[in-house]
């Protein structure tokens, strides 16, 4: 079997500000030990046998500190160069349409840059079984089997088993973010985490983008035959920035008749806010994980992060973030490290 992995490297990750910025977002920073996110995921998908050389779609202003990073951990890798973020429909529709060029019913692999899956071996074996429905035509997206009520992430609702014996369901029904009743509800009804990897046929994609969101074909068509080539790189038109920006599952996945899940039971997490990465990580005795010079006395379930200079004494705390970036200092119940956080990144202005 013959794949091609695409990285997603996209998004500010506003929930993990200060660490995450503008500047330096998320998929660059590490947070689980010495490697980035990137680097972390460009590894588990290397490993991946029959796999081509991934490519990485990427803002342009970080096309270089991505190619950088993966250079670091032995990784050579095609960039395509986004000259302004779209969201994750254009960015794959790109990603399809230029390994369309090499092989029309190319398999891709398309994987977020930023999230935690620490079996690498079960999330290939996934893959391969994800690929055999991804080849009858079916565009398979991961469904994590969740083991909490999470809020945080959209559902899906497996339906009926897939024509030809192939692993996986149909998808019955895409379930945005829920309150905690329909979390908990989800939960019982056997719903599955999207967790927005897919693996699917590039021309198969590539037909449900020109008969779901012919608008984004037009542009992302236009923005890849116009766009520069280089040496392992491919600078996308000006076209693109015309382009709606949406995700794949608005643009295809909640509209083409092809949509598969298969589940998955195996750890993973998109890191997504604080409260995930202190869940992802390793705690003491009292349920603190601390990453920082600091002196932590009386305190429970408490995530402290700061940088080198940083030096930090927590006295009596409970289920609080400490995370000290530079002269920016986050303190906040973990429980409001989400959505919450982001609103109040973005009266900063540092979204």
């Amino acid at each position: 079997m013959e794949i091609f992995p695409v990285i997603l490297c996209g998004g500010a990750g506003a929930r993990l500000w200060p660490v995450s910025t503008a500047a330096l977002p998320k998929p660059f920073i590490p947070l689980m030990d010495s490697r980035s996110l990137l680097q972390h995921t460009a590894l588990r998908l290397t490993g991946l046998a029959g796999a081509r050389a991934p490519v990485v779609v990427v803002g342009a202003r970080h096309a270089a500190l991505a190619r950088r990073q993966l250079a670091e951990v032995g990784v050579e890798v095609f960039i395509i160069a986004e000259p302004e973020g779209r969201d994750s429909g254009p960015a794959l529709t790109a990603a399809a349409r230029w390994i369309a060029r090499t092989d029309p019913r190319a398999l891709v692999l398309a994987a977020a840059s930023d999230h935690h899956i620490p079996d690498a071996d079960a999330f290939r074996a996934s893959v391969v079984a994800a690929a055999a429905a991804a080849e009858q035509g079916y565009i398979v997206t991961f469904g994590m089997k969740p083991n909490f009520p999470a809020s945080a992430y959209g559902y899906i609702r497996p339906g009926d088993a897939l024509d030809g014996g192939a692993a996986g369901r149909r998808v019955s029904a895409f379930v945005e973010k829920p309150d905690a009743a329909q979390a908990e509800a989800c939960l019982a009804a056997g719903y599955l985490w999207n967790s927005g990897n897919f693996v699917f046929r590039a021309d198969r994609l590539l037909a449900d983008v020109a008969l779901h969101a012919p608008a984004m074909d037009k542009a992302v068509s236009r923005a890849v035959d116009e766009g520069v080539a280089g040496e392992g790189l491919l600078e996308l038109g000006s076209a693109f920035g015309g382009a709606p920006a949406l995700s794949i599952d608005v643009a295809v996945m909640e509209k083409t008749a092809k949509a598969a899940v298969l589940e998955i039971d195996h750890a993973w997490s998109d890191l997504g806010s604080w409260d995930a990465v202190w869940a992802a990580l390793d705690h003491d005795a009292a349920g603190n994980t601390v990453q920082a010079r600091a002196v932590v006395v009386s305190s429970e379930g408490c995530f402290i992060r700061a940088d080198a200079a940083a030096r930090i004494v927590a006295v009596g705390l409970k289920k609080i973030a400490v995370v000290v970036q530079g002269d920016r200092i986050l303190v906040c119940d973990l429980a409001a490290s989400g959505q919450v956080l982001k609103d109040a990144v973005e009266q900063l202005g540092e979204a």
